[in-house]
């Protein structure tokens, strides 16, 4: 078992990726006005005589640039959800009906996605997914949020045994590629490894 923030993930799909993306929220449309905005005054400040800009512009347009991939409204905690090899528990602050009832039986639900909008894993871990929980044609979506390293290695413990278990689970990165406990299944070779290991029909 592993607890992880629970988050209220709203959004629209993105036209291009049709899928749910950092790209849809605040701070990232923002982030990137205030980048394009003050980048582009840098670069003509010298023409029209505002010299003096041109350091400051820059500064403000590559820090706005690098907040505008901290999508901190998608990681909101909203309360909490446990992860069971058999199921899911989701305990919200507020019950607003947001969320699917809990708890999910891993064995009764048609598939879980699960989509990575945001993956920082360098000297630490933050990931932020939304679970999409499809059952009786009908989709549920949530926000879980992995803050560091204990709480993933947790995470992908559960992943593995709802694998071996043959429960449909199926994982997408921020690009909507189809990958393997958050990064694996990348190549060939791989992706053979994992199908006959796991007995995945990899699609």
């Amino acid at each position: 078992m592993t607890e992880l923030t629970l988050s209220k993930i709203k959004g629209t799909e993105d036209n291009f990726t049709g899928r749910l993306t950092f790209a849809q929220t605040w701070e990232f449309k923002i982030g990137m006005f205030i980048y394009f905005t003050f980048y582009l005054g840098a670069t003509f400040a010298d023409d029209f005589g505002y010299d003096w800009f041109v350091v400051p512009g820059f500064i403000i347009a590559f820090i706005a640039f690098g907040l505008s991939y901290i999508p901190m409204s998608f990681s909101k905690n909203a309360g909490n959800v446990t992860l069971h090899e058999k199921k899911i528990g989701i305990n919200p602050k507020k019950d607003d009906n947001y969320f699917p009832d809990s708890p999910i039986n891993m064995e009764s639900i048609t598939e879980l996605e699960i989509n990575v909008i945001q993956s920082i894993r360098w000297w630490s871990s933050y990931v932020i997914m939304q679970f999409v929980v499809k059952k009786d044609d009908e989709d549920k979506s949530f926000g879980v949020t992995i803050k560091n390293r204990n709480q993933e290695k947790q995470y992908l413990a559960v992943l593995d045994s709802w694998y071996r278990a043959g429960y449909p689970v199926k994982e997408m990165n921020a690009t909507g590629t189809r990958v393997f406990k958050l990064n694996e299944g990348k190549n060939y070779a791989d992706i053979q490894r994992i199908k006959k290991e796991y007995g995945l029909d990899w699609q």
